[in-house]
């Protein structure tokens, strides 16, 4: 089973983020995360363990114990960098305001390559609509719901691919999002 060290160091690296800017994130010192990543700090303290949690954006439980799975291949994470940076946040907003409609219509257009499989094809589209989602929510909350519909994809996407930990991140996401009991229902079963 891996080691605090080498999850948060794991996650810190699917994330995109550099030693110093998980501290920064953090609010705790370059130098603790490095001793934290290489397991010199064996008496971690809850709390640090929580901000750095909350800057990976990871449940704290998750970084203290963990089931070992196969994860993805290198190409795979590759594949699907975009999309987790756009899951994270880490991409910014849209140079256009994004519409209901619009963002509607893109992601029926999508559900084909769903149904197919082609998640090349689908991961060269979910970072664009992801931060449409996200921009669209920001101005108008009713619209919850369609975000929440998309996170509930690549959260089940994030699993076909064994990119669990994002999966897990998308579906809790998608499970705030959503004010429909048999949509909940069904990012539960994906959980699950």
């Amino acid at each position: 089973m891996a080691t605090i060290g080498e999850r948060i160091r794991s996650v810190r690296k699917r994330r995109g983020l550099t030693q110093q800017g998980l501290a920064d994130l953090a609010g705790i010192s370059a130098s603790l995360i490095r001793k934290l990543e290489q397991d010199a700090r064996k008496d971690v303290r809850l709390e640090t363990l929580r901000k750095v949690a909350v800057a990976l954006k990871v449940p704290t439980t998750s970084l203290m114990t963990r089931l070992d799975a196969e994860s993805a291949h290198e190409e795979t994470l590759d594949l699907w960098a975009p999309v987790r940076r756009a899951l994270y946040g880490l991409d910014g907003q849209p140079t256009e305001a994004p519409t209901r409609e619009g963002l509607g219509d893109a992601l029926e257009a999508s559900m084909p390559l769903w149904k197919q499989d082609r998640y090349s094809q689908i991961a060269a589209m979910l970072p664009v609509m992801l931060r449409d989602a996200d921009a669209l929510v920001e101005v108008d909350l009713s619209q919850r719901h369609v975000r929440g519909r998309l996170l509930h994809l690549i959260g089940w996407l994030m699993t076909q691919t064994r990119q669990f930990d994002e999966a897990e991140f998308a579906l809790s996401r998608a499970m705030d999002d959503m004010n429909d009991s048999l949509d909940a229902a069904a990012t539960i079963s994906t959980h699950c």
